[in-house]
C-alpha cells in the first residue's frame, strides 16, 4: 500500500484547507506503483521506509547530529482515542453544527470526469497517439523542432538539433507568444515565427533582441483510451481501471461536499490538545513531504527557506491548524450525535490492517470516518 493512501485524507488540508477523501481502490495509488515501481505501507519509496528520512538520516536522525523533528508516522495517532476521536474532547458538547441531514451527498461518479482522470493518467504513464492530419489548436500537446537565429545567426541554445521536443500550448513556459504561434498550422509544416526576448532575459547577446525561428512540426500527440489502456496504468482488466477512476471521482466529489459542510461548523473555543494534536499532523505532513521530494528533513527543509527553527515554522500553519481542527471536530460531531464508529471489520474490508502498525489503529479509523463513515452515512440520510 502506497504511503500516501492515508495521508490522503488529512494531509491535503495543510496546502488546500480542505478535507480530502481516500479512496480504496486508489487510481491514483495504481498509478504511483506504475511510475514509481510500487512502495508498501509505511515505504515512501526511494528516499526511504517509514521509519527511514532516506539519505538525510533515520526517523530519529535530522541527518544532523540526531536531534530536531522525528518523522515517527505513529505520531498521527497521538492525541486520539481508541475510536479516533479527540482524547478526552466531546465535540457535540463545543461544536454547533449546520443541518446535515439533507446534504446533497455525491452516490455516483461523474462520467465525463471518469473519462478525463483516465485521460491525463495515460498523459502521464503512456506513449501518445501521433496524430498528422489537422491544425493545431490552444492547449495542444505537440512535437517540434526549431532553429533559432537573431540577426541571421543562429545562437547557442536555440535549436533542438533535429532531435525533437514535446511542449504544450498554453502550459510549457516559452518566450514571448512562441508557442502560441504554431496554433493553426499542421504537422509537417516549415514556417517561421518571430519573438522578442525579455530585456532581463539573462544572456547578454539576446537580451531584447528580436529572434526568427524556423519552425517544423513534427506531430500532434493524442490520448485515448483504448482497449490496451489498463494495462498502460497497470491495471489488471479494463474493469479495474474503470472502477478505480470511478472511485476516485466519487470519493473526490464527495469530500468536496463534506468539506463544504464542516466548514459551516462553528467552535468558539477549540480545545488546546485538540490544535497541538492537529498540528503535529500538519508537520509529520510537511516532515514527510520533504523527505519524500526532497530528501531531507523537515530540520533541514526549514533552515534551507529561511526559518530558524522548526517550531517558528510552525508557528506560519497556526491558522491552517484551527481550520482542519475545527472540520475534524465537526466530522466527530456528527459521529458522536449519530453513532458512528469505524469497526474491525471496517479496517479489514477496506485494506487497512497493516496501516496501523504504521499510523497507529486511533489515525486509521480517523481516516476511515471521514473518508468512508460519513459521506456513507450523509448519502443514506438524504435518501
Amino acid at each position: 500500500m502506497n504511503i500516501k493512501k492515508l495521508l490522503c485524507l488529512l494531509t491535503a488540508a495543510v496546502l488546500a484547507l480542505s478535507l480530502t477523501a481516500c479512496s480504496k481502490g486508489g487510481f491514483s495509488d495504481k498509478l504511483d506503483e506504475v511510475v514509481n515501481g510500487g512502495s508498501d505501507t509505511g515505504d515512501t519509496g526511494d528516499t526511504g521506509d517509514a521509519g527511514d528520512t532516506g539519505d538525510a538520516g533515520d526517523a530519529g536522525d535530522t541527518g544532523s547530529g540526531g536531534s530536531g523533528f522525528v518523522l515517527d508516522y505513529a505520531r498521527y495517532s497521538e492525541g486520539l482515542d481508541e475510536r479516533g476521536f479527540f482524547e478526552g474532547v466531546t465535540a457535540r458538547d463545543i461544536v454547533t453544527l449546520p443541518d446535515y441531514t439533507g446534504t446533497d451527498m455525491p452516490t455516483e461518479a461523474d462520467e465525463e470526469e471518469v473519462r478525463e482522470l483516465i485521460l491525463s493518467a495515460l498523459q502521464s504513464n503512456a506513449d501518445p497517439i501521433e496524430v498528422r492530419d489537422r491544425p493545431v489548436v490552444d492547449g495542444d500537446t505537440l512535437n517540434i523542432d526549431y532553429v533559432g537565429s537573431v540577426d541571421g545567426v543562429e545562437f547557442d541554445g536555440g535549436s533542438t538539433g533535429g532531435n525533437g521536443t514535446t511542449v504544450t500550448i498554453g502550459v510549457t513556459s516559452y518566450i514571448d507568444d512562441f508557442l502560441e504561434q504554431l496554433i493553426g498550422h499542421t504537422p509537417g509544416e516549415n514556417f517561421n515565427i518571430e519573438v522578442t526576448f525579455p530585456e532581463n532575459y539573462g544572456v547578454d547577446n539576446l537580451n531584447g533582441k528580436d529572434a526568427i525561428f524556423n519552425i517544423t512540426i513534427n506531430y500532434i500527440c493524442e490520448w485515448q483510451i483504448t482497449d490496451e489502456s489498463y494495462a498502460d496504468l497497470g491495471f489488471e482488466t479494463d474493469e479495474d481501471m474503470w472502477a478505480a477512476a470511478r472511485e476516485q471521482v466519487l470519493g473526490d466529489a464527495q469530500a468536496e461536499v463534506l468539506n463544504e459542510l464542516l466548514s459551516r461548523a462553528v467552535c468558539d473555543d477549540i480545545p488546546q490538545s485538540v490544535l497541538d494534536t492537529v498540528h503535529t499532523m500538519n508537520l509529520l505532513y510537511f516532515a514527510d513531504q520533504v523527505q519524500m521530494y526532497y530528501g531531507m528533513t523537515l530540520d533541514q527543509y526549514v533552515s534551507a527557506v529561511g526559518y530558524q527553527s522548526v517550531e517558528e515554522f510552525g508557528e506560519e500553519i497556526r491558522e491552517d491548524d484551527r481550520v482542519m481542527a475545527l472540520r475534524l471536530l465537526a466530522a466527530q460531531a456528527i459521529a458522536e450525535a449519530e453513532g458512528l464508529e469505524v469497526t474491525v471489520e471496517d479496517i479489514a474490508e477496506l485494506g487497512y490492517e497493516s496501516s496501523i502498525e504504521v499510523y497507529g489503529e486511533p489515525y486509521v479509523r480517523l481516516s476511515i470516518l471521514n473518508s468512508v463513515k460519513l459521506p456513507e452515512f450523509l448519502a443514506g440520510a438524504q435518501e
